[in-house]
């Protein structure tokens, strides 16, 4: 209920209240300045500690920009120039973040060995190994059909 009703009203309701005229052009490239140099700090605290730990630098790379991305603390401000200063980072820093992790991060690629492990990718000389589970005694001879096929020794 909270992410599929409340925060999109919150967010709705925040991107009604911005008034995007109210912001200084100085405000906005000093705002701009601070918002560039906090990300490259937080990225590299986050890289630092997972290169001494021999995490690989893309996923501490990825970990950072995920670390980084803004939530809606920052919003509760009073001053309006404030407050459509901080909605215009959260959406570049989200708008940037967001595609930045999709095409660095693909967590299907640790399960892709996992892909040719069949009977037909098994070199001739290796060891087969079944796994079998009987739940009844219907299922004794269809297991025993199985080890006779397979000509087990």
């Amino acid at each position: 209920m909270a992410t599929g009703i409340f925060y999109p009203t919150y967010l709705a309701n925040s991107g009604l209240k911005t008034n995007i005229f109210k912001i200084h052009p100085r405000s906005l490239w000093i705002v701009g300045v601070v918002v560039i140099f906090s990300t490259l700090v937080k990225i590299g605290a986050v890289m630092l500690p997972a290169s001494y730990f021999d995490v690989p630098l893309r996923q501490a790379f990825v970990l950072g920009l995920i670390l980084n991305s803004k939530g809606i603390t920052e919003l509760v401000l009073t001053d309006q120039e404030f407050f459509a200063l901080v909605m215009i980072s959260v959406v570049l820093i989200t708008a940037v973040v967001t595609p930045l992790i999709r095409y660095l991060y693909d967590p299907s690629k640790q399960y892709a060995v996992m892909r040719r492990s069949t009977i037909q990718h098994l070199k001739r000389e290796s060891e087969l190994t079944i796994l079998a589970c009987i739940h009844n005694q219907e299922n004794v001879p269809t297991f025993i059909n199985v080890l006779e096929v397979s000509n087990a020794t």
